[in-house]
């Protein structure tokens, strides 16, 4: 049963994540240092925030998963995201859009598997070379069984992919 809702909202022109406790629907800030977050799951959080340089391609994320028990660091990445993690593994996509590419690791850091839908997917019955040079970027939704579910806007129309975590074969969901 979900006993927390997450969510981030502004205060003085900057992201605030908190959190309303269904237990007693107060309304909490997380003191953290990540803003914006993005999955809850196991009383941890996956989180991140953007370092914005004069260059958006110098521009540096970083992504974490916090414990909301202590607030400390379970797990740090740049230049990805978390979108879901569970008991076994966590899951990021690449923020590199041009090489988009999923990792998988195991909770002490170990790149276990990494899957590279850029390369998949080219040559697709889309016909989009480079498709992931035109989109609003890729991002996991799920993992369902052992499929990774994903999602990437091309010329502003969403598609789905699913990806075999085990073969890394990515296709499109007709």
């Amino acid at each position: 049963m979900v006993t927390r809702f997450f969510y981030t909202t502004q205060s003085n022109n900057s992201p605030v994540l908190k959190f309303i406790d269904c237990k007693d629907l107060t309304n909490h800030i997380v003191d953290i240092d990540f803003q914006v977050f993005l999955f809850e799951n196991l009383n941890k959080i996956s989180v991140y925030t953007c370092e914005r340089k004069d260059s958006p391609e110098d521009t540096i994320i970083h992504a974490s998963i916090i414990d909301m028990d202590t607030h400390k660091s379970l797990f740090n990445i740049d230049n990805a995201v978390v979108n879901y993690f569970d008991d076994t593994y966590i899951y990021t996509s690449s923020t590199n859009e041009k090489n988009m590419k999923y990792s998988i690791y195991d909770w002490n850091g170990n790149l276990v598997k990494e899957i590279s839908p850029s390369e998949e997917l080219l040559g697709n019955e889309y016909n989009t070379n480079n498709m992931f040079w035109k989109t609003n970027g890729s991002q996991i939704i799920r993992i369902v069984d052992k499929y990774i579910v994903a999602s990437t806007t091309i010329e502003k129309t969403n598609h789905f992919y699913v990806c075999n975590i085990e073969s890394g074969h990515c296709s499109f969901v007709k």
